[in-house]
């Protein structure tokens, strides 16, 4: 009786170990999805900056309303840009062009930059376990960071 009992212990830890999915398992990236989201988040991070609204000699040809305006705008898409990927790595971890074979380089690391303060604790853990994995080259890792210490921003 002890021995069945004893068995069957044993089956039920190998099977919940077995069929537990450790929820910090990253799934596959699905390219289908993930390359037209990345591609216009790539875009956006570029949409009204393009304009030099962040050039101080290019600054002085915008109206201040519609400089101020526009700034709004690109934060905006900043935040929305900033969150959107932070929880495409917390799903997939960090991508490039070898897990993420797109038709561009899926350069995630990008729009960071441009990322608020608020964001940059949270980013800096997704960074650090994408170097540790070597997903992040310490070059664009310490690039990021130094942005994050107050590097020009726009």
């Amino acid at each position: 009786m002890y021995r069945c009992n004893m068995n069957k212990a044993i089956f039920l830890i190998l099977l919940a170990l077995f069929t537990s999915r450790d929820s910090s398992q990253e799934s596959q990236p699905d390219v289908a999805i993930l390359c037209p989201q990345i591609s216009k988040i790539i875009k956006d991070d570029r949409l009204y900056r393009d304009q030099n609204i962040f050039d101080k000699n290019e600054a002085h040809k915008f109206e201040k309303n519609t400089l101020d305006s526009l700034k709004n705008l690109q934060w905006s898409l900043d935040n929305k840009n900033t969150e959107a990927l932070i929880e495409i790595i917390k799903t997939y971890g960090w991508l490039n062009k070898k897990r993420l074979p797109c038709d561009f380089d899926p350069i995630i690391f990008v729009p960071f930059r441009h990322s608020q303060p608020a964001y940059h604790t949270e980013i800096k853990i997704l960074m650090d376990k994408a170097l540790a994995k070597g997903r992040l080259s310490k070059f664009h890792y310490d690039f990021l960071n130094d942005h994050f210490k107050g590097r020009p921003k726009g």
